[in-house]
């Protein structure tokens, strides 16, 4: 398997049981992706103007607890 249309077509052929044990195996695997993806632009510095904007409102009362 080598190509997405393959992929693609593998996993639209998996019974249900298999479908959902890929589920959750790619749920878990795309989130980790993201996780590292996320720490790079952390180290890069890509997200210092939303953490410092964040951080303004906050202290300007704009915010709200959840």
């Amino acid at each position: 398997m080598n190509t997405v249309k393959e992929i693609q077509l593998a996993v639209a052929n998996l019974p249900k049981e298999d479908l959902e044990t890929f589920e959750t195996w790619f749920e878990n695997f795309y989130f980790e992706v993201w996780d590292e993806k996320i720490k790079k632009d952390i180290t890069k510095g890509f997200l210092a103007n939303l953490v410092n904007e964040a951080i303004s409102e906050y202290k300007q009362g704009k915010t709200f607890e959840l």
